[in-house]
């Protein structure tokens, strides 16, 4: 089964903010919010590159083959 991204929304300072999670349910999402009350910080993220997953198959297969 495919993980999808579920959006959920709170309020803050005013504002509306929408949070995604990803999982294989509705059901799965929530209870991945519900565990969010226990994670630690671990950083700031600074930038995201999305790239295909063919594209990301191509150069793992290029690597595997001794390139």
């Amino acid at each position: 089964m495919d993980y999808k991204t579920y959006l959920f929304t709170y309020s803050f300072d005013g504002a509306q903010w929408e949070l995604p999670i990803k999982a294989k349910t509705p059901e799965e999402a929530q209870a991945r919010l519900n565990r969010a009350v226990y994670a630690e910080y671990t950083g700031e993220l600074i930038a995201s590159i999305p790239i295909s997953s063919s594209w990301f198959s191509r150069v793992a297969k290029f690597f595997r083959l001794g390139h």
